[in-house]
């Protein structure tokens, strides 16, 4: 039966466990430009503010710039990968991205580099390694001042042009395909991912699911859906307002200004990322073994005591392991808990024909 688009072209891979792993791998790499985005301006945010003279308003306007960025990407996302498909919207992300790393890398001044980092933020809220350390080593302070943090930048470059290629090889979306009429493309797609009776499966799903799908932006602000609406919000604003990125973006800065060398503050915020990766990796074995709520509420009492360490280890001028150790904790109840749940809690309170509007809402509050 044809499906109305014509044949699919698709690159034959040996077997579909390669197959699976190379969809898994765009999708890890998507992810994986926001925390490397985020590891880079921490890296590099001392030595922004050095090079272009910034004030402490300033300083925090050029970490958080790429935010603005996310938001609109995020908003932008959601209707232009129903109009023109997933696969071409996370290409243009990529190639975005690669762009934004390079013309951030080259800017001679700030407005220029803050044009740059929205492209960028828009790269990354469309698609939802740290190199520093190796980086900031060629050099002096004066080097990294000048130089160092425009290689930090262009480095973003990297993983991008990785997703590019990647994002070549991947086809398009078998939802968006079957939204668009295209059954048998749909089709192809999933038997290569499974088996034929597990692709009939999903096609029947899809087509329920789908013709469920009718809500808009304005539902989602109705009676009905008030109180989720606000759950949603909550969890998001909530998330941001434990301090977390006042510690990823900082975290440098605060290691430094508690007594630690260049290179050893580089080392702890290295650690830093290895305790979040980690804890993610925890947060993914227990969020539905423990719970939703356990872990948002333990999460959340585990960073009040750590923040509070945090506090008396800095009253006290207290450096070292008594102001890492606690960072770490915090860090680790973070990605365990506050950080992952309120996005599967977001994603379940919703219908199914208003989701879509519902994520995009809380990204953009976020």
């Amino acid at each position: 039966m044809p499906d109305g688009g014509g044949p699919l072209k698709t690159t034959s891979l040996p077997g579909s466990s390669a197959y699976i792993f190379l969809l898994a791998g765009v999708g890890a790499l998507g992810g994986l430009l926001f925390g490397y985005d985020t590891a880079v301006i921490s890296g590099a945010v001392g030595f922004l503010q050095r090079h272009f003279h910034l004030n402490a308003g300033l300083t925090g306007w050029a970490a958080s710039s790429v935010l603005v960025g996310c938001m609109i990407g995020a908003m932008a996302g959601g209707p232009l990968g129903d109009r023109f498909g997933r696969k071409p919207l996370i290409l243009a992300s990529a190639l975005l991205f690669a762009l934004s790393g390079i013309l951030t890398a080259v800017a001679a001044t700030l407005d220029h580099y803050v044009l740059a980092r929205l492209l960028g933020g828009v790269a990354i809220g469309a698609i939802i390694v740290s190199v520093n350390l190796l980086i900031q080593r060629q050099g002096s302070p004066e080097w990294n001042a000048e130089y160092g943090w425009r290689w930090m930048f262009g480095s973003l470059s990297v993983p991008a042009v990785v997703l590019t290629i990647m994002s070549l090889l991947i086809p398009e979306s078998p939802r968006w395909l079957m939204s668009r009429g295209r059954r048998d493309a749909s089709r192809e797609i999933l038997v290569r991912i499974g088996s034929e009776q597990e692709a009939e499966n999903g096609l029947r799903e899809m087509e329920q699911s789908l013709a469920q799908e009718s809500g808009t932006l304005a539902e989602l602000f109705a009676a009905a859906y008030r109180r989720p609406l606000l759950i949603g919000a909550a969890l998001a604003v909530f998330c941001q307002f434990s301090e977390i990125n006042a510690i990823m973006y900082y975290a440098p800065e605060i290691f430094k200004s508690s007594g630690a060398g260049l290179e050893s503050s580089f080392l702890q915020t290295l650690l830093i990322g290895l305790v979040n990766l980690v804890f993610t990796v925890v947060a993914i074995r227990l969020i539905d073994r423990a719970g939703r709520r356990p872990l948002q509420l333990g999460g959340a009492l585990v960073q009040v005591i750590a923040l509070t360490a945090v506090g008396v280890a800095f009253a006290r001028g207290l450096g070292g392991l008594f102001l890492l150790l606690p960072i770490l904790l915090f860090i680790a109840a973070f990605a365990s808990g506050r950080g992952p749940v309120p996005w599967g809690v977001i994603s379940e309170v919703f219908p199914m024909r208003i989701r879509g509007s519902a994520m995009a809402v809380a990204m953009l509050i976020l």
